[in-house]
């Protein structure tokens, strides 16, 4: 009877857990498992794929537009993560002091995180559109010209990186608050008695201690920016011509309106590799440092 109680007791968590586990498994693994398949055939949804082995990926590596379309999403990326993270722990080291209406600022910053992408994609073409934007509305009243924001190829990447930043922000902002607020006070206290200056407490103490979180934003950060769709759809659909057109947009023309769905399949695969060798990448930076820093 006791054995009965222990081996209920060890498959109650597990238990708990099914329901999860089928959802994930169901939606998650099984679509990844057959994506993977379908990434070596040649299927249009209409007809049943056949097997055509490595050629979508020798055709993806032998392919001028794949490289292109893979350095400007490098290019938005890297325009997005370092900002991103930069300004999100500026932000909480800004909101971890006392400071007269801190509640209402950590507020404010994070009401964007809690918004569709959809929305924001939506808010920002209706702020910088062409003809009918606000922004370019309020530079004519002031006598300005008007500026092409979202039809011209390098103010389009610019804005498009632009909108993901404050889209983003306030959710790392609120990681890198809850890192600083796990950093134990007697750390500063003891450098007050060094008679450290500010800077050297946010460099000697505040950066060391909060390198776990730092990789975590950085990891989550890349990933997003990489798989982000719905916001650059809305706002530029890829656009002008093809300058807003990333990986995952590409990735999406190439199932649903050429409806190639094996080399959209293989292009997911290249994705998925690529993200993997930045994480790995990340990952053994920051351990590096941190084994330096020891």
């Amino acid at each position: 009877m006791e054995l009965d109680f222990r081996t209920r007791q060890k498959a109650a968590p597990y238990l708990f857990l099914l329901p999860n586990l089928l959802v994930f498994g169901i939606f998650i693994v099984t679509p990844a498992i057959f994506g993977l398949y379908v990434s070596f055939t040649e299927w249009n949804v209409l007809t049943e794929p056949e097997f055509t082995g490595l050629s979508n990926f020798i055709e993806i590596i032998g392919s001028a537009n794949f490289w292109t379309t893979t350095g400007k999403t490098f290019i938005y990326v890297f325009g997005v993560v370092p900002l991103t993270v930069a300004l999100s722990l500026f932000l909480a080291v800004m909101l971890d002091k006392e400071v007269k209406g801190r509640s209402l600022f950590r507020a404010l910053f994070y009401v964007p995180t809690i918004l569709s992408f959809i929305v924001i994609g939506v808010t920002w073409r209706w702020i910088f559109g062409g003809n009918f934007g606000v922004a370019n509305y309020v530079l004519e009243l002031l006598g300005f010209s008007a500026i092409d924001w979202l039809t011209d190829s390098t103010t389009a990447t610019v804005m498009v990186i632009l909108a993901t930043i404050w889209a983003r922000t306030g959710y790392f902002f609120v990681m890198f608050l809850a890192g600083l607020q796990g950093i134990p006070n007697v750390y500063y206290e003891a450098a007050d008695i060094d008679g450290t200056t500010n800077l050297q407490k946010f460099r000697f103490i505040t950066l060391p201690l909060l390198k776990p979180v730092a990789l975590v934003v950085v990891v989550l950060d890349t990933i997003e920016a990489f798989k982000m769709f719905g916001l650059i759809k809305v706002m530029t659909e890829g656009g002008p011509g093809d300058a807003t057109t990333y990986m995952v947009q590409e990735i999406y023309l190439t199932a649903f309106e050429a409806g190639d769905m094996g080399y959209a399949s293989a292009m997911s695969v290249m994705l998925f590799l690529i993200l993997g060798i930045l994480t790995f990448t990340q990952f053994q930076i920051s351990r590096r440092g941190v084994n330096a820093y020891e």
